[in-house]
């Protein structure tokens, strides 16, 4: 009798179980499971609404972050790639603007690691399709004497051959380590496909990636706070046109003319009170090209003034021309140093000892640091800089600031010494190391931006 109890309870609720599965299937939850039901919702904030914007911003304009095809007539293809940084500061603090400036400088070099991170998977599948396709018919040589003679033919490749031969020296040498003497058999490649998913070779091509990164610049910057807290989004561009300009443009040679525009001093901001956003919201160093389609380059700095006073808004807008000069020496020489290296190296080594933004902390100080070991390891005087303009604003949150615009042009670097050889230390323009971290609570105002659309040259 127990048995048969026992096995009608058993049967009962085999078939509630069964029930519940069906009724799931079909869409219709039991009612007992109703009460725990909760809906997900995306996370959104105010003041991290800059990346959203971004990310609309390249919807409309039919781009994706990564690789993004086009028409040879038209440049050929570009990357994408996007960062985002918080403003460390209220926006009715005083340093206000200094603070939004150490956010675009973040939000900068967090698009350049993405970027770096994008431009090393090409590099993989490049590599992997090669092999593959059988053009790697020549695998580098085993023997020391015909290897030295590799190395120095390399010095004949183009930038991103170059880069891809070292690569494959390196994954020569662990396949013949693994027992693979012709590393070009089937075999081989299917190694090859392994060891080059390894944390090991994924530091090594994104340290070699990051010197491929001459020619990146800023596209579109968007900014917004919830009236405490804030932050900016630089959305960045790299071709190979931006690429070998930026090579002719910083070290010398032939400069491509580009399609002629406006002078420089026409192309920044004017002062009607419609003009005064796009001045608020630029940062940074761009390519363009001027009335005579000279390639050349405009830079915005931002500083604030410590209260409304004549000598204050003197010394920061001095700052903010400084500010906007270092932008354009910099840009020169992290492509200087980047290519001096490249045209050096005889093994991948050297990337990863010289590696400076693949495995960069983004934190205030740790910039200010970056800039000023990059600047004193590789220094360009540029002639030719000048100031086009500078503007005292009133953010809407009260908070003052001085945005300053310099050009250059490869007209005045030809008029004048405008490279001169790497021997002078620069620095970066900040404030000493006064990283504030947190601020007291306080009301600030609810604002939203953006800068100017730059174009792929």
């Amino acid at each position: 009798m127990l048995i048969k109890k026992l096995i009608t309870t058993i049967s009962i609720y085999l078939v509630i179980f069964l029930y519940s599965q069906q009724a799931f299937s079909a869409g219709f939850p039991l009612e007992f499971d109703q009460e725990f039901d909760s809906k997900i919702k995306l996370h959104s904030t105010k003041s991290g609404e800059s990346k959203n914007l971004a990310t609309k911003y390249l919807k409309d304009k039919k781009l994706k972050q990564g690789l993004n095809k086009r028409d040879n007539s038209k440049g050929g293809d570009f990357y994408i790639s996007i960062g985002t940084s918080s403003i460390v500061s209220d926006n009715s603090e005083d340093d206000f603007g200094d603070a939004r400036q150490d956010a675009f400088d973040i939000a900068l070099l967090q698009a350049k690691k993405s970027f770096i991170k994008f431009l090393g998977q090409q590099i993989i599948g490049e590599i992997v399709s090669e092999r593959k396709q059988g053009k790697y018919a020549q695998p580098t040589p085993a023997d020391k004497t015909n290897m030295e003679k590799f190395l120095d033919d390399l010095d004949t490749f183009e930038e991103g051959e170059k880069i891809r031969a070292l690569i494959n020296v390196k994954l020569d040498e662990e396949l013949r380590k693994a027992g693979y003497d012709d590393p070009s058999t089937p075999e081989a490649i299917q190694e090859v496909e392994k060891l080059i998913k390894t944390k090991e070779f994924n530091k090594t091509i994104e340290a070699s990636a990051e010197h491929r990164v001459a020619g990146y610049q800023t596209k579109k910057i968007f900014e917004n706070s919830d009236g405490k807290n804030g932050s900016i989004t630089v959305v960045g561009i790299w071709s190979e046109k931006l690429n070998k300009l930026a090579d002719a443009l910083v070290l010398g040679g032939d400069v491509p003319k580009g399609t002629p525009k406006q002078s420089l001093d026409l192309q920044i901001p004017g002062m009607e009170d419609k003009d005064l956003e796009r001045w608020s919201y630029n940062y940074g160093a761009f390519m363009t090209s001027d009335e005579n389609g000279n390639a050349s380059m405009i830079a915005y700095g931002h500083a604030s003034p410590m209260f409304d006073d004549p000598d204050e808004w003197v010394d920061a807008c001095d700052q903010a021309i400084l500010q906007a000069e270092s932008f354009i020496t910099i840009f020169a020489n992290e492509n200087a140093g980047y290519k001096e290296r490249l045209n050096k190296v005889r093994s991948t080594d050297i990337f990863e000892k010289n590696s400076d933004l693949s495995n960069f902390e983004t934190k205030t100080k740790k910039i200010k640091d970056y800039y000023k070991k990059l600047s004193s390891s590789f220094y360009l005087e540029i002639a030719g800089l000048a100031p086009l303009n500078t503007v005292e604003l009133i953010h809407p949150s009260g908070a003052f600031e001085c945005v300053a615009a310099v050009g250059w042009s490869s007209d005045s670097r030809q008029s004048g010494e405008a490279i001169k050889e790497i021997n002078t230390t620069a620095e970066k323009i900040t404030k000493e190391d006064s990283e504030t971290d947190s601020h007291e609570d306080g009301e600030g105002t609810v604002y939203e931006g953006e800068s100017d659309d730059a174009e792929d040259f």
